[in-house]
């Protein structure tokens, strides 16, 4: 849907539903005043009937601007506060070339909301912005606010899994690479619900972080051959076992071992790839690199004698604090 790489705030935004488009040619095209306070209010509107950070708001300039509506859709914080993102477009048409605010208006709502804020410069080289997409879908502007009918060539709603069968818009910010980017993707949801009850998401259930670093460990585990690195039993311990991990969480593994150094020298290449895979995952479900997500520990017979930590609360007491994989 789209790549920017200017100013953003970091995070993501998983399964959007739905995109409120301001058509920024028709915008600059404006000779109806009653035009510019239409849409202001659709949008007031819109902000109640749509689920709550289940869509976004693209549109030219600045949100929320103070000044001459043509410099952005003039709205207050209220009107918006319940989008997951707030796109700003910057557009040159002629002599109209409204600038963005990157934020500015709404800065500390945004931030304490966890509203994404993402300016997106079409005209530069380095962006992408897929307008062809949120002209060709249907406007089901009608069907949310029939009274406002007459703005249809202005103000847009689209349906993402209607437009895309199924498929939702999933936004990622990485402020240490300085990107965002939208992409359409399939759902954490089964996508015949999107398409039935677009609406109603409430009794869905989306996997934790917990969840998704536990099923990689176990699908990790089932791979490895315990008699050829001299492994004498795996357990999963920390926030993963408590299931309290974030989404920023690394996974933490301890191995009993023989003791021998080569052993432990092959175990270590062998989970060096699954290392990388689950940084993988976790860039890309919350938009951050972790240097290191799979911490694992190794642990010997003669330091079991000592009964040190990992002994005493993980190994001795396995059904409180950790799992036994193998």
């Amino acid at each position: 849907m789209f790549k920017s790489k200017k100013f953003i705030s970091g995070g993501k935004s998983p399964d959007i539903e739905y995109i409120v488009f301001v058509d920024p040619i028709n915008y600059s095209r404006i000779n109806n005043p009653q035009d510019f306070y239409d849409i202001a209010s659709a949008i007031d509107k819109l902000n109640q009937k749509l689920p709550p950070k289940k869509f976004i708001l693209i549109g030219p300039g600045r949100w929320g601007t103070r000044d001459d509506f043509r410099l952005g859709v003039k709205v207050n914080y209220s009107s918006i506060n319940n989008t997951a993102a707030l796109v700003e477009l910057a557009y040159s048409i002629g002599n109209y070339a409204p600038e963005v605010s990157f934020g500015t208006h709404f800065f500390q709502d945004l931030i304490e909301s966890n509203i994404k804020y993402i300016p997106i410069f079409p005209q530069e080289e380095d962006t992408i912005f897929n307008e062809h997409f949120l002209l060709k879908s249907q406007n089901l502007l009608p069907e949310f606010l029939p009274e406002y009918s007459h703005i249809l060539h202005l103000l847009k709603v689209i349906s993402v899994p209607k437009e895309t069968s199924g498929k939702t818009l999933r936004i990622f910010n990485n402020t240490e690479l300085g990107i965002s980017f939208g992409i359409f993707s399939e759902s954490s949801v089964s996508p015949v619900y999107f398409v039935n009850t677009p609406r109603d998401i409430s009794k869905l259930k989306i996997e934790e972080p917990w969840e998704i670093r536990w099923k990689f460990v176990e699908k990790m585990v089932s791979k490895l051959n315990p008699s050829k690195f001299g492994i004498k039993g795996i357990y999963l311990y920390g926030t993963v076992f408590t299931k309290s991990a974030s989404d920023t969480s690394d996974v933490d593994i301890l191995v009993h071992y023989d003791g021998n150094p080569r052993n432990k020298e092959l175990m270590e290449a062998w989970f060096e790839p699954w290392n990388f895979l689950l940084q993988d995952i976790i860039y890309i479900n919350t938009g951050f690199r972790r240097p290191k997500p799979l911490d694992v520990h190794y642990i010997t017979d003669s330091e079991l004698v000592e009964e040190n930590y990992y002994f005493r609360e993980i190994m001795k007491k396995p059904k409180e604090n950790s799992c036994k994989l193998i």
